[in-house]
């Protein structure tokens, strides 16, 4: 059983007569806003140093940087770092003694990007297989949250047998609260008692400062 049959069989029993084809639809459009919104999907991208090169690339492959969190190297100072149009650019440029200890680390919030198939010209393909657009442990997660959301857009929708405003206006709700759980776990970390993260400002370009 993939992943995501699960999700699949529920949405088409409140839904009778959708095809899988339009539930894939519904569904990208409601983990592209979770994961924009809530911030569900977050992890910490590699990025191997040149000496003497300050500016680098962001390579997320199936994935969009949605928002940076933050930068960390043992040796080099990144606190002057700028996040711009996928790209990182140091204040300093590194030495061959900082290329040594390692990577940059670079934390940021993701987003699927959205699905192309196998067109060769796409510079960030994502195939047409559903359960690879977020990682594994996300898809038992946000079950929930997913399920209200596609729910809410495919009753939504005009002039077909499962559309109905009351009902899409009930699971909107479902949907609002659920991501609003994930948003707050995702901004605190599961603890409690805990100041919600702020944006740093080293990773705001200095022209919009």
């Amino acid at each position: 059983m993939a992943l995501q049959d699960r999700l699949f069989n529920e949405v088409r029993m409140s839904c009778p007569g959708v095809t899988d084809e339009v539930i894939a639809h519904a569904l990208w459009e409601t983990l592209d806003d979770v994961c924009r919104d809530a911030w569900v999907w977050r992890e910490a991208i590699t990025i191997p140093l040149t000496a003497g090169n300050p500016t680098y690339t962001v390579a997320a492959p199936g994935a969009e940087v949605v928002y940076p969190f933050e930068i960390t190297h043992s040796s080099l100072d990144v606190s002057g770092a700028v996040y711009e149009f996928d790209k990182i650019v140091l204040a300093t440029s590194p030495a061959q003694g900082d290329v040594d200890a390692g990577p940059v680390y670079f934390t940021a919030v993701l987003a699927p990007a959205l699905p192309s198939g196998s067109d060769p010209a796409d510079t960030n393909p994502v195939g047409s297989n559903v359960e690879g657009w977020i990682p594994r442990d996300l898809w038992g997660l946000l079950h929930q949250t997913l399920t209200c959301g596609v729910k809410e857009r495919l009753m939504a929708m005009p002039a077909k047998p499962w559309a109905s405003a009351q009902m899409a206006a009930y699971w909107h709700r479902c949907y609002r609260s659920h991501k609003a759980i994930e948003r707050r776990r995702a901004q605190v970390g599961n603890r409690e008692h805990v100041r919600t993260w702020n944006y740093q400002p080293f990773l705001v370009p200095s022209r919009r400062q």
